[in-house]
């Protein structure tokens, strides 16, 4: 079967589950994979005055042919933008959140998308080229990553379309492919364009968060940007050293407060887990314009601890250092987990002689270390950790065992 109509069968399809509420979702989803293995084609789909070739044969594309991609997501682009904002992606992949948007802030309005995945960059210029100019807003494409700096960066590219990620610039063996990409700030970009203020700003940059939101630093201490939408993959930044409480400083700094979005609960000190490694943080410049979009808030009884301005400092100067002593840590953690306990150990090791007072550090390393069987170097670090957490009830139970079990060797 030729592709043009295999690609007619398929966008039939799709349309018709799209424009019904049976079956639910996932067998919706399960539908158009199967015939995208029986008919390989794309999906011609339309946001409204924007259309777009996707392939069913990606899950989240096959999501956005169906209608029903990051729905909270587009809820709160339906509370939060008005006729005439300015709507700001950094990360704009295929543009499909740049159409929901455009939808809510209409002609006469502005948008700047900023990609530099040069795959979603070929399909996204196509989407706007072909857009009808008089219904749509006034757009920008800036294709570079946004960044701290001006320069370059190296992109790992990703089998999955937007899940291409900056790399670092020596990044280890894999067989995976490597390109050059241009890096900007994002303030000197939306300054050239005489930006003065934005209603909207969404971020998706698969770990890169903390060196973007430091090159929107102007934008943000002015509070020229309302509202944030930052998707927060914890995996991601683990590979930088960093945490979500990182993310979350760099922008409460600035006095922003901040959402979980799909928990829909307020971002205090105990609402990190790490239980929850994908989500979306929405904030805004202030309580009352929170309030506005998430309105269960204001029947809420208030739980947990807050930050301290104290702390949110301490986190941003961490945020934006790859050599500060937590941040070190916070990488020999992720080496750990990611099955490299030897590297952990030794790496661990130095630094604590370095910083003797990485206390909670030093509780992983001990523990490690009684993993690979080390009793007396486990014994040793489990000690000095007890003198710094004398109440750690687990941890002196530790320290009982393995003392327990070398008497029992002798």
């Amino acid at each position: 079967m030729k592709p043009e109509n295999t690609s007619r069968i398929l966008s039939m399809a799709a349309s018709i589950l799209s424009r019904h509420s049976f079956p639910g979702p996932k067998t919706k989803l399960k539908i158009i994979g199967i015939m995208s293995r029986i008919f390989p084609g794309y999906v011609k789909s339309r946001m409204g005055v924007y259309s777009f070739l996707l392939d069913p044969g990606d899950y989240f594309q096959r999501e956005m042919a169906l209608d029903c991609y990051e729905n909270e997501v587009r809820e709160i682009y339906r509370s939060v933008l008005r006729t005439n904002d300015t709507y700001v992606d950094v990360g704009a992949q295929l543009g499909f959140l740049a159409a929901v948007a455009a939808g809510q802030i209409g002609p006469g309005s502005r948008m700047i998308l900023f990609e530099p995945d040069p795959r979603a960059l070929s399909r996204l210029r196509k989407t706007l080229a072909e857009a009808d100019k008089a219904l749509a807003p006034e757009t920008f494409l800036v294709e570079k990553a946004c960044s701290d700096a001006r320069g370059a960066l190296t992109m790992e590219l990703a089998e999955i379309l937007g899940q291409s990620r900056v790399v670092p610039p020596k990044p280890e063996p894999g067989g995976k492919t490597m390109i050059e990409i241009p890096t900007t700030r994002g303030d000197d970009e939306l300054e050239d364009l005489g930006v003065k203020g934005i209603r909207l700003l969404k971020m998706d940059v698969e770990g890169h968060e903390l060196k973007a939101l430091a090159g929107l630093s102007r934008f943000l201490e002015g509070k020229k940007i309302d509202c944030l939408l930052i998707e927060h993959n914890e995996v991601l930044l683990n590979r930088s050293g960093h945490t979500g409480r990182h993310l979350h400083a760099m922008v409460a700094r600035h006095g922003y407060v901040g959402m979980h979005v799909e928990r829909r609960i307020p971002i205090r000190k105990d609402t990190f887990s790490e239980e929850v490694l994908l989500e979306n943080l929405f904030y805004a410049k202030d309580r009352e314009l929170l309030l506005s979009v998430f309105h269960e808030l204001e029947d809420q009884p208030k739980t947990g601890e807050d930050f301290s301005n104290q702390e949110i400092e301490d986190l941003a100067r961490q945020a934006v250092s790859s050599d500060h002593p937590q941040v070190r840590a916070n990488l020999i953690i992720t080496m750990a987990r990611e099955k490299d306990l030897a590297g952990a150990i030794t790496a661990g090791l130095s630094l604590l002689e370095e910083h003797p007072g990485l206390a909670d550090f030093r509780g992983h390393v001990a523990w490690w270390l009684s993993v690979t069987g080390d009793i007396e170097k486990a014994k040793d670090q489990y000690r000095k950790y007890i003198d710094e957490k004398p109440d750690d009830k687990e941890a002196l139970r530790l320290l009982e065992k393995l003392e327990k079990a070398d008497h029992g060797s002798d």
